[in-house]
């Protein structure tokens, strides 16, 4: 189950995992799906308390929980087809009408029922009206590409997530960024495109560029176009083929020329080096791959490298890279050595 999936059969595979009652396969999904993003962490949250307190109603009575979660799931997806304007109190008005239907020894669990029920529903419309105009989107362990509301298209590094408006309104188009993405942004003189970044705004009104986030520095890469970069305090403009790294407490900003596109191997399946040094080239590898590559001879480091690898297994670009520089290549337990 992606993390895009319908929210009913989410919910449902929420319920299922809260219960105990998921499979091993969807335990391993739901855990997925919650690890995606923060934003699925804080509704799992927010679900997990208000099915907690749930259950404890439910325990008080002789409602069945798994048929009260059937009905309970019906009214969701009922809501979900009629739109977010529906109110709770037509929910407590069929749960009134429930109860004169059902006989005396019901009317208690009913009413139980229907204070879940109410809550439940309360709570996911005031849920989707709070978050309606956000959209977080996610990759996991593979690169994802994403047309924004605009046109301008996203393509992000595995372990990214963005969030931005449903709708762009306002004079600017603004995308909050956690991790490494390339931004292909649909020109538009009214209004600039900003990314929101490691405390920086990163504007332009129609380029292409790369930007990878991490702990310890921000790493700006325009292919085409003009960016300007800006902390509040300073800022910086860089043009087509140049690059700038902004580390963390360091006011000194410079910009240089990228002499490679090896920075672009997640969207294009491909390793281009242009005279690369080798220790990039394993850096990027490594990556790419999940792998451990050291290179334990220090004289290599910074052998250059000028070929490039389509999308090929890493024990054949290996075997090419050892032939090519004539170094010894060896693999012992989890480690791969470069010597």
């Amino acid at each position: 189950m992606l993390p895009d999936s319908p929210q009913p059969a989410i919910d449902e595979l929420l319920v299922k995992f809260l219960l105990g009652e998921a499979s091993k396969e969807e335990a391993s999904e739901a855990g997925n799906w919650i690890a995606a993003s923060p934003e699925n962490q804080r509704y799992f949250a927010e679900f997990k308390v208000i099915w907690e307190s749930s259950r404890e109603l439910a325990e008080r009575s002789t409602v069945n929980v798994e048929a009260a979660w059937e009905r309970m799931k019906g009214k969701i997806e009922e809501r979900e087809k009629r739109g977010t304007e529906e109110k709770t109190g037509e929910i407590e008005k069929e749960g009134k009408s429930l109860l004169r239907r059902m006989g005396i020894q019901w009317r208690r669990a009913a009413a139980i029922l229907v204070v879940v029920l109410a809550g439940m529903i309360s709570w996911l419309i005031y849920r989707q009206w709070i978050y309606a105009d956000q959209i977080e989107i996610a990759s996991t362990n593979d690169s994802r590409k994403e047309a924004l509301p605009d046109g301008s298209v996203i393509t992000m590094n595995k372990g990214t997530s963005v969030r931005y408006p449903a709708r762009f309104s306002g004079n600017k188009r603004t995308v909050e960024l956690k991790g490494e993405a390339f931004f292909d942004v649909k020109p538009d003189s009214r209004k600039p495109f900003e990314v929101t970044v490691n405390e920086l705004k990163i504007t332009v009104l129609g380029t292409s560029f790369n930007i990878r986030e991490s702990d310890t520095a921000t790493v700006i890469i325009v292919e085409t176009g003009l960016v300007r970069v800006s902390d509040g305090e300073q800022v910086i403009e860089l043009a087509k083929g140049e690059k700038t790294t902004i580390r963390k407490n360091n006011r000194t900003w410079l910009k240089d020329n990228q002499s490679d596109k090896l920075y672009q191997y997640y969207r294009t399946r491909s390793f281009n080096c242009d005279n690369t040094p080798l220790w990039k080239l394993v850096e990027v590898l490594n990556e790419a791959y999940d792998t451990n590559i050291v290179i334990s001879n220090p004289a290599i480091k910074n052998t250059p490298i000028t070929t490039v690898f389509e999308d090929q297994p890493l024990e054949e670009i290996l075997s090419i890279i050892g032939q090519t520089l004539d170094i010894t290549i060896t693999r012992k337990d989890d480690i791969i050595y470069v010597q």
